[in-house]
């Protein structure tokens, strides 16, 4: 089998999508629009009195449309009221658009130039038009959307990722000739018929909107604006947008499912009321900075939610999965109730309150300098590491600290402590603290890691050894970091049954081996940190490190292992009653030097291919993502070529059409009949064809 051909096909399971627009039959008075592509889109505009024409009864859709008529009309479109402080130079307080331009610099989607002005009368670019749209969404930059556009090399580095983004994301196209024009000035009808895409279903109106009983589906984005609503069954196969029109307001989320983020841009302390709410990626940027409550209950389950401004995170009655992983930035103040799996800190002078509930892994990222975190009396961490100078306050309390930063105070004494030899001025418990002297301290002063001088005898590891049940020969290393090269298959062949390790040190027998990761394929494994039992020879059951991959056998052999990349990489620390920690330790195993065949010539429809070793990233290409994955001929064709298998992280390979079929519609999240490929952004396949096994990163 041809290896470049099977990544082809295995890529090619789509079917073009075409978004539409809703035909309003209104009478909108409007004289000069009967025709015009655009129609339908500002026809609807102009009924719900976003748009207006001109004295005349004319609209003028391709007329040039002004930064300021730009931003008024999102201001319209997004309910738009606060109003920010207006700095620019020629805009005054008198001029018409001066309310308006205060408004957009409240949300924080116009910035003005350089030189402190506006331009508020001059044309405003394509290119201008899709960073604020850009900014409006919360989208990353992508410079890999420019790719369809012929022109794609006269775009300027400022707006380059961001109009990359608009287009991979299907907002803006292209000319007919294929480019973009950037400098291009936008037109009426553009701005109109882009911004109906970037919103979608639009609910203004407060009450209640949704069947009770049916589920209605929305291909594109939907968007509230109204102050007080209860949106219920209903999924959304785009992004959901609470926008700033919502204000102090309450909106209730009852039985909705979003499939691409969730963009939190108006609520305050009334909250966003989640009741078997399903998510994976919530952004929260309330321009006010006020501290929007999101409440979390029933069955719901929020995988990612980054924060970008102020906010207060709840579960209450819970019983999904809720929060899973919080990022906090720079400056923000953040109040914590529930039970929080990993919770970031990653921009400085942030403020984290934990007032109940626990957090299973909290980092302070080395951006987080002077950082705040206090634990209210009954409150718990099971392990916190913190990279940066940074304040721990309150009465809960922390298992495991792992510190390794300078000046980082702790009021309370975590039950394992472990420091980086570097780290000075540490303050724990009133008591400063330092790698090079802990150890010291602990022990009394001597004996290696023993018990003289009375104090607490410790924990070192020296050396680790690989054993395999189906190999003679055992392997040790004493480096530190321990590395091991598995990739040879002639001296470590598929079948060689990686049975444990042996850990050699002081005070290892008879201990716990705290495994705190587990990366495979550049993803951790594990949840929250595991125990694995240490025999009295100081030997550890690769059951018990890999418990994902359990096949009832003594160990796992290396050709299941190899499946999943390169790189097995364990990252733990021994723990035992008694006797103070040992340092964390890091064990790798490099199990494969495999790779993909040249891609250079491989031309695809949907995607962009890049390799590196035995991973492919396939970049969807700019307006692809709607494309089906159902009813494509290529299957038929697919099979005749050999074995060819999927599996996702934690299951096995399946083999066959409608096994493979339903494999990626479970990793689409949706069925296989309304899969498109947009649904796999940010997915990775594992397939492997008769020999070999390789993975596909979609983004």
């Amino acid at each position: 089998m041809k290896l470049k051909k099977q990544l082809v096909l295995i890529l090619s399971l789509c079917l073009v999508f075409a978004f539409s627009t809703l035909a309003y039959a209104q009478d909108t008075g409007l004289n000069d629009v009967s025709g015009h592509w655009a129609e339908p889109t500002i026809n609807k505009w102009s009924a719900e009195g976003i748009v207006g024409g001109y004295p005349d009864g004319t609209f003028q859709p391709n007329r040039s449309i002004t930064r300021a008529e730009f931003i008024t009309i999102i201001n319209k479109a997004l309910g738009c009221s606060l109003q920010g402080n207006v700095n620019f130079s020629d805009v005054k307080n008198n001029d018409w658009f001066y309310g308006e331009i205060a408004k957009a610099v409240k949300s924080g989607y116009i910035k003005g130039y350089e030189d402190r002005t506006f331009k508020p009368n001059n044309p405003i670019s394509r290119q201008e038009a899709a960073v604020i749209f850009s900014r409006i969404m919360c989208l990353k930059g992508n410079v890999q959307g420019l790719s369809a556009f012929a022109d794609k090399e006269l775009i300027p580095a400022w707006s380059k990722d961001m109009v990359g983004a608009v287009a991979a994301a299907g907002y803006m196209g292209g000319y007919p000739d294929k480019t973009f024009q950037p400098t291009r000035s936008i037109t009426r009808a553009e701005s109109v018929v882009t911004l109906d895409r970037l919103l979608g279903a639009v609910y203004n109106v407060d009450g209640v909107a949704g069947s009770e009983t049916e589920t209605t589906t929305f291909a594109g984005n939907v968007t509230v604006t109204a102050k007080n609503l209860t949106l219920q069954n209903i999924v959304v196969e785009g992004n959901l947008y609470l926008a700033e029109g919502i204000g102090e307001g309450t909106v209730t989320l009852k039985d909705v499912t979003v499939k691409g983020n969730t963009i939190v841009r108006g609520g305050g302390i009334h909250s966003i009321i989640m009741y078997n709410f399903n998510g994976q990626t919530i952004v929260v940027d309330v321009p006010d900075g006020s501290n929007v409550r999101l409440v979390a209950r029933g069955t719901s389950s929020l995988e990612d939610v980054v924060l970008e401004s102020n906010a207060i995170l709840e579960e209450d009655n819970l019983s999904g999965e809720g929060f899973t992983t919080v990022i906090i930035p720079a400056g923000a103040e953040v109040v914590l109730n529930g039970t929080f799996d990993n919770v970031t800190v990653q921009g400085a002078g942030a403020s984290v309150k934990v007032e109940s509930g626990s957090i299973n892994n909290l980092n302070v990222d080395a951006s987080a300098a002077n950082a705040n975190v206090n634990l209210a009396e009954g409150t718990s961490v099971s392990n916190l590491t913190v990279e940066a100078p940074a304040k721990v306050s309150g009465k809960g309390t922390i298992n495991t600290a792992v510190i390794n930063s300078s000046n980082v105070s702790i009021e309370q004494k975590p039950n394992d402590i472990k420091l980086s030899d570097d780290a000075a001025n540490v303050i724990i418990e009133g008591k400063e603290v330092t790698g090079k002297t802990s150890e010291e301290e602990t022990t009394g002063g001597g004996g290696g890691g023993g018990s003289s001088g009375g104090g607490t005898p410790s924990i070192s590891i020296n050396e680790i050894t690989l054993t395999f049940d189906s190999k003679a020969e055992n392997i040790k290393d004493n480096s530190k970091p321990f590395t091991f090269d598995l990739s040879d298959t002639g001296e470590y062949p598929d079948n060689a049954l990686f049975t444990g390790i042996i850990i050699g040190g002081t005070n290892v027998n008879d201990g716990t081996l705290v495994i705190t990761q587990v990366n495979m394929a550049n993803q951790n494994w594990l949840g929250s940190s595991i125990e694995a039992p240490i025999s009295e020879d100081g030997v550890v059951s690769t059951r018990d490190i890999l418990k994902g991959l359990d096949t009832g056998t003594p160990g796992v052999n290396l050709g299941s292992l190899r499946e999943f990349g390169e790189d097995i990489i364990i990252t733990g620390y021994v723990k035992k009653s008694g006797y103070t920690s040992s340092t964390s330790i890091t064990v790798t195993l490099h199990i494969s030097d495999s790779g993909i065949g040249d891609l250079s010539g491989v031309v695809n429809p949907w995607l962009d291919f890049e390799k590196n070793g035995i991973t492919v990233t396939g970049t969807i290409k700019a307006g692809k993502e709607n494309t089906k994955l159902k009813d494509v001929e290529i299957l038929s064709f697919l099979w005749g070529q050999g074995q060819v298998s999927i599996t996702s992280i934690g299951s096995g390979y399946v083999t066959g059409e409608e096994a493979i079929k339903a494999k990626i519609a479970e990793l689409a999240g949706v069925t296989w009949d309304t899969a498109e490929l947009g649904h796999l952004r940010g997915k990775t396949i594992y397939f492997k064809p008769a020999t070999g096994a390789y993975r596909l990163k979609i983004q």
